[in-house]
């Protein structure tokens, strides 16, 4: 008889998220409330780059939201701004597109996935800017929230 042995894949609890983003990321604020995680950070991706504030809120089986907030963010009004999903100009924040669905699961940390993946986005934007030419590579989205990206490239191999 030829049994196939499945390995049961580990579900991070939204408390072990929680703990490993606060032991990478202290001087950020991690709380767990309502069922969801909500993370507030500010980051630069470069020595030279200006800080941006990135906020991520995320349900266990649920993709995670991940929005740029501020006045620092420029291009907003342009009409190829990159991987997003949804712009709220009143709010001065952007819905963002880091990977495809199956890109990312409960079993992944996001402290080694969603956060170093917003702060690639986060250096690929500032070429955007300076270009007007997106280097970070993906799917474009062809309607509302098909956006997606693969992370076969690597920050490293870009700089």
């Amino acid at each position: 008889m030829n049994r196939k042995k499945y390995q049961k894949v580990k579900t991070y609890r939204l408390i072990d998220q929680l703990v490993t983003i606060k032991q990478r990321f202290p001087e950020s604020d991690v709380t767990i409330k309502n069922g969801a995680l909500h993370w507030s950070g500010y980051v630069k991706p470069t020595a030279v780059s200006r800080i941006y504030h990135v906020v991520i809120d995320y349900k266990l089986r649920k993709r995670p939201v991940v929005r740029l907030c501020g006045e620092n963010i420029q291009g907003l009004d342009r009409p190829n701004f990159p991987h997003k999903f949804h712009t709220d100009y009143e709010k001065k924040q952007v819905d963002l597109c880091l990977h495809l669905r199956y890109e990312f699961t409960s079993s992944m940390l996001i402290a080694d996935t969603i956060i170093p993946w917003a702060i690639e986005w986060l250096y690929f934007y500032e070429i955007w800017l300076a270009t007007d030419t997106w280097c970070g590579g993906g799917k474009h989205p062809e309607g509302k929230k098909k956006c997606g990206v693969t992370h076969e490239h690597s920050l490293k191999a870009a700089v």
